[in-house]
């Protein structure tokens, strides 16, 4: 058979203009099948030395060709890159796609295989083609769907990194807004407990002044049970703390001794936990109804438990003389230090003491200030002659820290 000799003429004209011509600047160069329609061995020879020759000269060459020698020199020569147009097997047609990197490889065989050619003719013309030009389009074939895994692969793994994305700028923004969240709750929660604690004071002072107008043990025992209850309102307001685990209800006997850990003082069980867990505990005078899981046992022993209760009756026994007050002790009645605070935080300090030496029925209070430039002393002083609570106060004997104390008599 014989080669377009014609056609193959007409390259070699084009390309020794091309390469006679004097370039006054970058030129592209677009050659489609170099040097067909001659011998394939001497055409792929030709088609190589002209490849190189246009590598030396400033112009941009875009070559196709079937020759596997020219395809080769993408591989082994720097100046050269491969490239090759994608082709669907399954429809027989091409994608018109450009994949940048590797050769493109002839498709004869397959596309016979398709169409139907013998098994044996195929291999025969594989053995005729020989082994270095099968073995370049094996080798292209599997270069291709290496890089055809590696782009799925690519594709997998940005869509992983762009959910892990996603999935952390989710997880950011709960965070923000539990965050937030636990601020407007704890902000709540504080204004609950300022509020239940405020009207408390109010109702307390009330119940106090009316007690002490009335001056009659009828109004006292009343104002004990209006403290009663003002004391259960207050509670039942305020948010309960997570405790810890504790003892058993059933461990809990009527005339136990407990602390309550709301008012901060002990009590003795009245009436055990009904089917709501809602016990009954005598604090001082007066019996508040409480949860069963706020109570703790005391666990102090016997003789010493004996002692401190017979004190406390000593210290609350009435006295005619006012060396009364110079018998109260710091081990036996409730103590609050205000030395090193100011003065409008020893005032709140002071306050609260008393609203819960009231509740639980303390009859004395030792206030601790100190001597220092005695501004603060004064300040707390003329604080304790207006408290509705105080029936009197005295300062301490050298016994008990001298003028830096003051001993409070509650009414």
């Amino acid at each position: 058979m014989l080669g377009d000799l014609s056609t193959f003429s007409g390259h070699l004209a084009n390309v020794g203009e091309i390469l006679n011509a004097s370039h006054a600047g970058p030129t592209l160069v677009l050659l489609d099948e170099l040097m067909a329609g001659t011998n394939p061995d001497q055409g792929a020879a030709l088609a190589r030395a002209t490849a190189e020759a246009l590598a030396e000269r400033p112009v941009l060459a875009v070559i196709t060709t079937h020759y596997d020698s020219l395809k080769a020199l993408g591989e082994s020569d720097r100046r050269f890159a491969n490239a090759g147009m994608e082709y669907d097997l399954e429809r027989l047609r091409p994608t018109f796609r450009l994949a940048v990197g590797a050769p493109g490889r002839a498709y004869a065989f397959d596309i016979a295989a398709r169409m139907g050619l013998p098994g044996s003719l195929l291999e025969r013309a594989r053995v005729l083609a020989g082994d270095s030009s099968v073995g370049l389009e094996s080798a292209i074939a599997r270069l291709e769907a290496r890089e055809a895994a590696l782009a799925r692969e690519s594709e997998r793994l940005a869509e992983a990194e762009a959910s892990a994305s996603a999935t952390a700028e989710a997880q950011r923004e709960a965070a923000a807004a539990l965050v937030r969240r636990e601020r407007e709750l704890g902000h709540h929660a504080r204004e609950a407990v300022e509020s239940a604690v405020a009207e408390a004071r109010a109702e307390i002072r009330g119940v106090v002044r009316r007690a002490q107008e009335a001056g009659t043990s009828r109004a006292a025992e009343v104002g004990r049970g209006d403290l009663a209850r003002v004391a259960a309102l207050a509670l039942g307001k305020l948010p309960r703390p997570d405790a810890p685990p504790v003892a058993a209800v059933a461990t809990f006997e009527i005339g136990a001794r407990v602390r309550v850990e709301r008012l901060g003082a002990e009590g003795v069980v009245a009436q055990l936990p009904d089917g709501h867990g809602r016990a009954k505990v005598t604090v001082g005078k007066m019996t508040v109804e409480v949860g069963a899981d706020e109570l703790r046992p005391v666990t102090a022993p016997p003789r010493r438990a004996a002692r401190a209760a017979a004190a406390q009756t000593a210290a609350r026994a009435p006295v005619a003389s006012e060396d009364a007050l110079a018998l109260v002790s710091q081990s036996t009645s409730p103590t609050v230090d205000l030395r090193g605070q100011t003065g409008d935080d020893s005032l709140a300090v002071v306050e609260a003491a008393l609203d819960r030496a009231a509740l639980a029925g303390q009859s004395h209070l030792m206030v601790v200030h100190g001597h220092g430039t005695g501004a603060l002393r004064k300040r707390i002083r003329g604080y304790l002659e207006d408290s509705p609570y105080v029936a009197r106060w005295a300062p301490g004997t050298s016994r008990q820290g001298g003028d830096g104390v003051s001993v409070v008599e509650l009414r």
